[in-house]
């Protein structure tokens, strides 16, 4: 008999798959947007890396109270009502505080950062519950592509903004004029994802685990279609004991890698080297998000081509070798300018490729590897520490040499590369393998 955890993975694409993929993707867009507004205008902080270390460290506050209380309490649809509430509420601070920062001529207001502060919780507490809505939801045979495209939003979120900011910005070259732009653009985004969610259905592995099949049942039919297209899982030959307490460790050093190699070098070196020049900051950064958006999508098309475990090294092996043509390039030119700038752009493009394939792989990992009675808060166990770390090394690395900036980046890179060779030896696949069985202690290679 076919279980009802079996029908979601079975499903045929239909209306309300749809409805989940633009609910989940806009707020991903949102995520993108929110977390810009700090690094794109930078100029108002006067130099004080506190501008944009405390908004780094906001994140902390949603990625474990929201996904907890969606574990234990909400449930996932819930959940997405209280985080679009928070940063509806505070996109509408910020762009208030832009327009009284104009209007009043004062540099620089706290209430921006209460904003931010507001905004952030909302969006990074989307990010876990997300991860967690789309794995125990999505059909099987699009899991592993959804679990990339859509967080790829986010991307999309990052290069919407740095386009905006360079339209605003030589319209009115004024920073707080730029954050208005970005502000009421978040609102817009989240009115429109007003409509969208109030359709949506809940979690149905979330609901069983609850102990309520019948209610399963039911928001499993919202996602049955006539016609199922079924699909044949994979079959493991191979078994490994993987404890859970390994699996996220293995999971912290992935996304410390990846979480402040992308920070670093798509926001971070354009606030801290380029923050002379309002058009080399946005640029800086709409070229490294561009990337990661392309990389995206290139991402979702190869994941189910190739096993999980040579994606992963692929991803993190790629991302610390093209770091090695910038410490080249920062250690050759004295000042980043002209055709040096043009050739810095084109490599940190292709490592933002690289950063895009490494965050993908912990996108499916992370909701993957965990039991979906504590999937979102394990997931946001796991980003807390990279939210820290971020948050620390904003502060710290706000006056080294750009040669030392760069080479803690290839540092990092090389970590992640190292636990992703541990991975391709010891861990396992997990490609077209059910949730239930993925989260077992005992794991299973494919070969």
């Amino acid at each position: 008999m076919t279980t009802v955890t079996e029908k979601v993975d079975e499903a045929k694409w239909g209306i309300n798959h749809w409805k989940l993929f633009i609910s989940l993707s806009l707020g991903y867009l949102m995520w993108g947007l929110i977390t810009s507004i700090a690094p794109l205008t930078y100029s108002l902080a006067k130099g004080n890396p506190i501008y944009i270390a405390l908004p780094a460290l906001y994140p902390l506050i949603g990625t474990l109270l929201l996904p907890y209380l969606s574990d234990k309490v909400l449930g996932r649809k819930k959940t997405f009502y209280i985080t679009l509430i928070l940063y509806l509420v505070g996109a509408l601070i910020v762009s208030g505080a832009a327009y009284y920062i104009s209007s009043s001529s004062v540099a620089f207001l706290p209430l921006v950062l209460v904003g931010l502060l507001l905004a952030n919780i909302g969006v990074e507490g989307e990010v876990p519950t997300g991860l967690s809505y789309a794995a125990e939801n999505f059909p099987l045979r699009w899991r592993e592509k959804l679990l990339i495209l859509i967080p790829n939003f986010d991307n999309i979120g990052i290069t919407v903004a740095a386009s905006l900011s360079l339209i605003a910005f030589s319209q009115i070259s004024s920073p707080t004029f730029v954050m208005e732009v970005l502000g009421f653009s978040a609102i817009l985004v989240s009115v429109v994802l007003t409509f969208v969610r109030f359709s949506l259905p809940e979690s149905v592995r979330w609901l069983v685990t609850k102990g309520k099949v019948n209610e399963a049942e039911k928001n499993a039919e919202l996602l049955l279609t006539k016609g199922e297209d079924a699909v044949t899982p994979m079959t493991n030959n191979r078994v490994y004991k993987i404890p859970l307490r390994t699996r996220y460790l293995f999971l912290v050093i992935l996304g410390v890698s990846q979480y402040l190699t992308f920070g670093l070098m798509a926001y971070t070196i354009a606030d801290y080297y380029f923050s002379n020049n309002q058009y080399y900051l946005s640029t800086i950064i709409f070229v490294a998000s561009l990337a990661t958006v392309l990389a995206g999508f290139l991402a979702s098309y190869i994941v189910d081509k190739i096993r999980t475990r040579f994606y992963v090294m692929l991803s993190y092996m790629g991302g610390t070798v093209t770091m090695l043509p910038i410490l080249a390039l920062v250690m050759i030119a004295s000042n980043i300018t002209g055709a040096y700038l043009v050739m810095f752009y084109i490599l940190l493009a292709l490592n933002m490729l690289f950063s895009e394939f490494a965050w993908g792989a912990r996108t499916i990992l992370e909701p993957l590897l965990f039991p979906t009675e504590n999937r979102a808060f394990l997931i946001g166990l796991v980003r807390t520490i990279p939210i820290v770390s971020y948050a620390i090394s904003v502060y710290l690395t706000s006056s080294i040499p750009l040669v030392d900036y760069v080479l803690l980046n290839l540092t990092l890179w090389g970590m992640g590369a190292v636990a992703s060779l541990w991975w391709f030896f010891r861990g396992y696949d997990t490609n077209l393998v059910p949730l239930e069985e993925i989260t077992t202690e005992n794991l299973s290679q494919q070969g």
